[in-house]
Parts: C-alpha cells; structure tokens; sequence
C-alpha cells in the first residue's frame, strides 16, 4: 500500500513538474504595431534585422518594435510580395502593386520608386513577375518557362529560363543542364548550391557539370500535411510534416532534416513563412492570420513540485541531485524521496564513500545515511546546539562549524565505514556560516562579520575583511574561490589575496550565492536578483585588472525560469552534474543544459541611422552643424536584441562628462548646448568582452555674432585703440595743457604787470564815475524836489477862496503833471537799479516783439484814453529780436511814457523794418515835438545836463544791448524815435 502512494505521489509530482520548455511569444497587428498579420515573407539583413513583406507594408523587426515602410503613392496598395536578394551583399528587395515597383532593401533602410532609370533600380523590375509567382506557385505552362533566378550574391546565380538551367558569374553565363517540367518553386540554395525538392523524403542536387545527387530524408510524412518553405535570401529551407517542422542542412555532402519544432497546435497554423537563427536556436514563423510567432526551446529546465517547492542545500549523487531533505531528482523531476528527518532552520549536506552515502545535519545532530540505514553521527549537545554548515575539505575531512554551551566551534571529522575514526574541534568567536579548506591546514571562514583566514596548526584566526555578513564560500577546479556576501558584493580569493568587488555592476553582483564553472570558459551565478553568465577570463580581469565594465547575460523568466530569486547561505548552494549546472531557487531547481546553451545576445553592432532636429529627420553625418537656439536634438542608435532587453549595455557621454547608461528608448535626448563643439560619444559592450565599440558624433553649435572670434577680436582691437587713443588725447592734452600753462603764467605776468600800470588809471575811472553819480543823485534830488515844491505851491493856492475856479483848474492840472513827472522818474529809476544790481543784462533770450510791445503799452492804456490817443502797434506777429528783455522793457517803458506824455491827442504809432543785417523799431507820436537845440542835447552822448530822467535812463541802457537811438522831430509836429539793433 505504501509503494502504491509513493508511486502515486510521484506520478502527481511528474505530472506537476511538466510545463512547456520553450519560449513562445506572439507578435500581432492588435497589440504590437505589426502593420498586418499576413506575412508574405521573413529575411534577415547583414545587419540582423529581420525584413517582413505584409499585406500592409514591409516592415523592419529589431526584436523590440517593429518600422513600418508604406507605399506613399495614392494610388497604390501597401500590399508586397517575397523578399528576395543577396544578404551578403546588403541588396535585397521586394516589390508593390503584384511586382511592378521595386522596393530595395540595404543599409538597413527600405526605399521604393517608381522610376526604372535609376542605376540601383535599373535591374530590379525584371524580377518582379518571379518573384510574384513564387509566391503564388502557379504552374501554369507559359509561367513555367520563364526566366527564373536564384541569387548567391547580386552578381553570381543560377538562372533558370524556359527549362534550361545557367550559371552566371559577373556576366559570364554558363549552360548546365535541361531541367524540364521541374517547379521553379521548389528550388533552393544551400551553402551557395542548388538543390531541389522531388518529394518529402527526396532532395536532389544539381551539380555544375549538370549531373544529380540525390538524398533522402527519412521523414515521418503525414502525407496530407506536407508544406516546404524555401528562404533563398538566408539560403534557408524547412519542411513542415505533421507536428514537426524540420531545417534542411547541407554539411559533408550530405543532406541532414533536423527538427526544430515540435507542436500538436502546428497543425492549426496557416504558416506562410519561416526563418531560424542558428546561434540562439530562435524560430521565427509568419503565418498568413495570425501574425509572426517567435519561439526557442529553453536550454534552462526548471524543476517544480505542487508544494514546498523552495529547494535549498543540494549535492550530487551519481547523475542525480540529492536536497537536504532526502529527495532524489534529475532534469525529468522527481525520483524518489529518502527518509530523512524532519528539516530544521539550518540544514547541509554532502556525498562521501560513494554517490549513495550521505552525511547531512538536522539542529544539532550530524545523520549518516548509507544502504538505506540512518546512523547519528555526532551530537555537539542536549540543549542550546546547533550545526551550522558542513564542508568537505582535504585529506577526507569533513569540517562542521556549530553552537554549543554558549560558545561557538569549528572542527573536522573523518568518517570511513560509517564511523567518525577521527575528530577534533576547536573555539572560535565567531559564527561561521561558509568553510572552504585551503589545503596545509588552512581555512577561509565566512562569518556573519568578517571573512577570516584560520590556520589549524597554529590555531591563528585573523580576520581579512571586517563588518561584513558573509554567506558562503565555493570553488571551482580552476583554483579560485568565491566568497558571496549578504548584500555587499562578491569577493574572489586566488593565490593568497583577497580581491573586492569592482564598483561597476556592484547591484547585480551583490547578493550572487553560487558561482560555478560550466569548463567551456563561463561562470555562471545564481543570486537574488536573477540567474547570470559572463565570460570566466572576463570576470577575472574584472577583479585583477579593475577593467570598467564586462557583459554580464542575465536570464529571466522569457528562458525557463519559473522566478528570479534563488536560494543560498547552504553549503552548497550550486554544483555542476555531467553536463548540467544545477541551482536552488525559490520555485524549482533549476537545470541548465551547458551543451545546448544558446543564450539570446543583443546584436554585435550598432548604428546611427536616424537623428531629428526640431522633430525633423535629419541627414545621419559623423559631424553636425546646430543654431544656437535649436529646440531639441534627438539621436536615435539601432541595433537588434530578440531577448532580455535589459541586457542592452549601451552609454553615452558628452564631451568630457561621465558615462551614462542609455535608456530602453535606444535614442538620447538633448536639447540645450553651449557655443561650440561637442563631442557626444556612445559606447556598447561587446557580448561576454569588456571591451567596447564606439560611435561618436561632433555636435557644432554656431555662436551668436557677439561670440565669434571676429567680433572679439573686433573688440579687443576696439578696446585697445579707445585705450591708445586716450592714452594719445590725455598726452596731447598734457602737453597743451603744459603750453597753456606757460603761456598763462606769461599772460598772467603781463596782464599782472598791466594791473599794475592800470590800477591808478582806475582808481582815476573810479572817481569820475562817482563824481557822475553824485551828478545823478544831484539831478534826481533836483527832479524831485522841483515837483514837489510845485506841488506844495499849488496846494496852497487851491486852498485860497480868492483864487478862481478856472486857475484853480490849472493848478490842479500842474499837480497830476509833476505827479505824473515824479512817479515816471521813480519807476525809471527801479528799473534801471534792477539791471545793475542783478547784473543781468549780457543775458539774451528770443523776444516776440509784437507781443512784447502790447505787454509794455498796455500801462497806458488808460492815460491814451484819457487823453483820447489810440496806440498803434504795425509790428508782425513773427518777428522775433535775440535781445535781453529786462533792458529793453526800460528803454521802450520810457519811449512810451515820454510819447504819451507829451501827446495830447492823435496816435502812437509802433513798428519794425528790417533790412541786409540791422532791424530798426520805429515809435511814432503827434505829440508837442521838440527843438532842435533838445534833440541835439540828447543825441549827443557827451551831454548830461538836461533835465530829462527817463532820457538819461535810456542813454545808459543803450550800450548794454547793443543798440543806437536815432531821434528825429519838429515842434509841434512830432516825433520819431528810432532804435536800431544788428538783425541776429
């Protein structure tokens, strides 16, 4: 009963553990930008990018996106036909509209025209009708005869024309052979030979010299679902039998059908076309409904079971793999589980004597496990113990660190016939989780602080890497040893010296549990971040040389793995069976098939195909000239992965900036630079190298004119001639200045001298001028005291009743006159103070005179009216005189007064004539006149003895503007007074 539920558990198990080993994944028109979901034909450029012909469009794959190339003619569909050409050569091509248009595929770009008399088109048309029937595989007899090729490169191929074959090589042509009622569209190339398909288990080769070999291919036929599919461009041919589809091979003369497919749904597919990359063992389908179908079986086989499916500590046991919890297990699942105690926390276990002996802990105890009997081994204590980690070392120890009594161990055992013949143990203060024996007695020790060297002879524990949790410690057969931390990378120790990990890549390499040798020249690492492999001299040099950068592969879900995290802290936490390497994880044990290990790598190369500037594509050039106030520049790099994309290592740097990791978008982003060049570099990796290919592009960002060099030297030239001319102008001025100077100081003493000579000539001025003053006041003494004598006079006879009203009338009328005579001497005098005490007449401003005599006329409005004079003013309105106002206003306030004064009636009549550099202001009275003895008293300028002040007035303002007075008059006919001033 019990054998019936161990075997029914493991039908249960088997069952569970099964899950499809491949990766599939669909590519359709709905979801992923593929322009349609008919595919017409798959072919993959020099470059690797993989060319599809639709129903709508050609369109380039890179793995990630798909690049659509429409028609862009109105009035033809986007519809192509087969991909044919030379891969080799970077020329192939396909055509629109059944085969009339031409579409030449090269340079990784697609481009289409109409016109035939283009050279790299001129040749192209005449294969459009072949191609199109290959694509319809009519076998019609006319269609049949005609003229058919099948290209090695764009110079060399076979030619098959109305039934007779040829060859041609750079235009020489070559009969071979009679090939009739044969289907041109079973033809294919293999290796640069022509071969064709008689039947499904049948290829014939036909030879240069026109002879036959024939193969056989040993298929299992489903006769009602045979289909070929010839790739002539890729010189590829599969065979679709059934669930499998085969890849028709040439190698040593001989024809080989090797299945790369097999699925019961195939049947369901409508396939259209096909292409396989060799190195990766990736499967490309188009089918004509359901768009391209990417599929690869996984070289990493996963283990699952339906419960507790985190596996931990493992260890060989012949061709299997034994856990720590007694279950033995290959790539195929489960096969059998041992009676093992219950596991605890912590659990090992190793092999020993042969594949079926096994030593393994449970908390304190150490278990043998041998011809189906479990025997206690070791105990270290009753209460508060516990093993910690077992360790095969040298000379058939077996090493154990542990717990006991508050204080912690490490020792070794040696067991033979199922007994520990041999035992010692030491005190140690650390607790160690990792032992790897160095041989000579000698230990590494990972502990939970430190990595620590222990030399068992002397018992000397040094401790070489402080504050560090360190994990476990494993090797390979290359004698280098591998210390995994928790979280602060991985160390490698070879020939007696520690290495620490480069900072580069320090995330993906900081929780690595396991690395093994696969003994074909890579490492793989299992971690908790993924699983891992580079390249073994790489990663050496990574540590010895502190190189900048390796590849490093990381695997994902898409290969075979059923989650990224896998299992450590055990003592053996990896190991390598035969040909698999085996790692714990936390859903699986994980087998990886090191001979068919195809990892999927970005492509070798890179390109610049593309940049826009200002959302406009631009011409691709090493070297690009930018305005300075461009708004976005963007690059974009090309290149293919059909894998993990996050395996892409590509960077890029401007001028002399650090690197920087490009983003998945393959383009960099810039939109601002400085004036001048810049240097804008990329870089990638090569796959499983350090080193790196580079891409540079030389960014010219044209300066605004205040930045060139032409306008700073026009500056700096400036600037020096301004300093030069200054320099000169400040010397020039100095050396005047020093002339001025010395002409001064002899002016001065001249002038000085002069002073001298002349101050008694003044002192002599001075007293004539004062003894005219005392003239003046005598005068104006006299001219007042005249009046006012006169005035006090008359009072006194108006006072009188004797008198008679008529004289009392004249008396009263002499009283308003000598009034009248103090009241026009006081202003005169006023105003003839104001001018010298201000000293205010060498000013000079425009006056209007029209308006400036009406202003001066207007005092005497009243008195004319009085007097019934009308004051006349013929002066123009725009007749302007630069003259000082204040002077003026006396000089014409005095005419005025005089003439009305003395004119009883009549007019005074005021104007202005001009004539070649003199301008003459003419006042014109009817008034009582004068004699002339009174006109030649005024007139001449030596006289001072009249009586008149407001005359005298006037002779002194006269000279201070520059004006002369001609008077002209007869009494008791008027008079005209002329002031003349030179016309400005």
């Amino acid at each position: 009963m019990k054998r019936f539920y161990l075997f029914g558990f493991l039908i249960f198990f088997w069952a569970k553990s099964q899950y499809i080993n491949s990766y599939k994944k669909w590519y359709s028109s709905q979801e992923d930008k593929l322009p349609q979901n008919t595919i017409r034909s798959i072919v993959k450029d020099k470059y690797g990018f993989l060319w599809m012909s639709t129903d709508n469009g050609l369109v380039r794959f890179d793995g990630t996106s798909f690049k659509k190339y429409d028609i862009s003619i109105p009035s033809v569909e986007n519809r192509t036909i087969l991909i044919d050409g030379s891969v080799a050569d970077d020329w192939l091509f396909t055509f629109y509209k059944s085969g009339e248009i031409p579409t030449l595929i090269t340079k990784r770009s697609a481009c289409t025209v109409n016109d035939n008399s283009r050279k790299l088109f001129r040749d192209l048309p005449r294969y459009g009708f072949e191609n199109l029937q290959r694509l319809l595989q009519n076998n019609m007899e006319h269609i049949k005869k005609d003229r058919f090729h099948f290209f090695i490169s764009q110079k060399k191929f076979y030619l098959l024309d109305n039934y007779n074959l040829f060859y041609q090589d750079n235009g020489v042509k070559k009969y071979i052979t009679k090939c009739e009622n044969y289907l041109y569209y079973r033809f294919f190339l293999l290796n640069n030979k022509l071969f064709y398909i008689r039947d499904p288990n049948m290829v014939e080769q036909i030879n240069p010299d026109g002879s036959r070999t024939f193969f056989n291919l040993p298929l299992k036929n489903d006769p009602e679902n045979v289909s070929y599919f010839i790739n002539n461009a890729n010189q590829q041919v599969f065979i679709r039998s059934g669930e499998k589809i085969y890849l028709i091979e040439y190698s040593d003369k001989k024809i080989v059908a090797n299945p790369i497919y097999e699925n019961k749904d195939i049947r369901k597919l409508s396939l259209s076309s096909i292409y396989y990359e060799q190195k990766d063992r990736t499967l490309f389908l188009g089918t004509g409904t359901k768009g391209l179908l990417v599929t690869r079986k996984h070289f990493i086989n996963v283990v699952s079971k339906s419960s507790n499916n985190v596996f931990n500590a493992i260890e060989k046991s012949g061709n299997n793999v034994i856990t720590s919890r007694g279950e033995l297990l290959d790539e195929k699942g489960l096969k059998t589980v041992l009676p093992f105690p219950k596991m605890s926390d912590r659990n090992a276990i190793i092999t020993i004597e042969n594949p079926e002996a096994y030593i393994f802990n449970r908390n304190e105890v150490l278990y043998h496990y041998y011809n189906k009997k479990l025997t206690p081994l070791l105990t270290l204590g009753k209460c508060y113990s516990d093993i910690y980690t077992i360790s095969k070392g040298k000379d058939q120890r077996i090493w154990l660190s542990g717990y006991e009594k508050n204080r912690y161990k490490l020792g070794y055992i040696i067991v033979k016939e199922g007994k520990i013949s041999n035992e010692k143990f030491y005190r140690v203060p650390i607790s160690i989780k990792g032992i790897f024996d160095l041989g000579n007695n000698k230990l590494l020790l990972a502990a939970e602080n430190g990595l620590y060297y222990f030399n068992s002879n002397t018992r000397v524990i040094c401790c070489l890497i402080p504050k560090i949790n360190f994990r476990s410690i494993n090797g390979n057969a290359d004698n280098v040893v591998w210390i995994e931390s928790y979280g602060k990378g991985l160390y490698m120790y070879k020939a007696g010296k520690i290495y620490s990990p480069p900072k580069m890549n320090q995330h993906t390499l900081s929780y690595v549990h396991c690395v093994i040798d696969d003994n074909n020249g890579y490492y793989w690492l299992s971690s908790n971040n993924g699983l891992f492999q580079v390249r073994k001299t790489d990663m050496i040099d990574y540590y010895y040389r502190k190189v900048s950068n390796i590849y490093i592969q990381k695997y994902t879900l898409a290969d075979g793995l059923l989650t990224m995290e896998f299992n450590g802290g055990n003592n053996i936490n990896g190991l390598i069976l035969a040909n698999k390497i085996v790692f714990p994880s936390m859903d699986g044990l994980a087998f990886i098939n090191i001979d068919e290990a195809r990892p999927v790598l970005p492509s070798a190369n890179f390109y610049i195909d593309k940049i826009t500037l200002n959302n406009k594509e631009i011409s691709a050039k090493d070297e690009i000239s930018l305005e300075r106030n461009f708004d976005n520049l963007r690059i974009f790099l090309d290149y293919t992965n059909y894998g993990n994309i996050k395996n892409d290592c590509i960077e890029y740097k401007i001028d002399n900036k650090n690197w920087q990791r490009l983003d998945e978008t393959k383009s960099l982003y810039i939109n601002s630079l400085y004036t001048g060049k810049h240097r804008i570099m990329f870089r990638k990796l090569k796959n499983f190298s350090s080193h790196y290919i580079y891409k540079t592009i030389i960014l010219t960002v044209k300066p605004a004119y205040w930045e060139t060099t032409t306008f700073r030297l026009f500056i700096i030239l400036s600037f020096l001639a301004i300093v030069y001319s200054v320099y000169s102008a400040r010397l020039k001025k100095i050396t005047r200045e020093k002339i001025l100077l010395n002409k001064k100081i002899e002016q001065s003493t001249i002038e000085l001298r002069k002073t001298v000579e002349s101050l008694s000539a003044t002192r002599e001025e001075l007293y004539a001028q004062l003894i005219r003053k005392k003239k003046f006041i005598t005068t104006i003494t006299h001219d007042i005291t005249t009046p006012l004598k006169y005035i006090k006079m008359s009072s006194d006879f108006l006072l009188d009743s004797s008198v008679p009203w008529q004289e009392k009338e004249k008396i009263v009328q002499s009283i308003q006159d000598s009034i009248s005579k103090i009241t026009s001497f006081i202003e005169s005098t006023l105003h003839y103070n104001k001018v010298f005490i201000n000293n205010s007449f060498s000013k000079t401003e425009k006056v209007y005179l029209k308006k400036f005599m009406n202003k001066r006329s207007s005092f005497f409005n009243t008195i004319a009216e009085f007097k019934q004079l009308k004051i006349i003013n013929k002066i123009d309105n725009k007749t302007v005189l630069n003259t000082n106002p204040d002077v003026l206003s006396i000089i014409v306030h005095n005419i005025i007064d005089n003439a009305v004064k003395y004119t009883h009636s009549g007019y005074l009549e005021i104007s202005v004539s001009a004539s070649v550099g003199r301008l003459t202001i003419s006042f014109l009275d009817t008034g009582i006149g004068m004699t002339a003895d009174e006109i030649a008293i005024i007139n001449n300028p030596g006289r001072e003895s009249d009586s008149k002040v407001g005359m005298r007035v006037i002779k002194e303002l006269l000279p201070l503007i520059n004006c002369k007075m001609q008077i002209y008059s007869k009494k008791n006919e008027g008079t005209r007074i002329l002031l003349e001033f030179d016309a400005n």
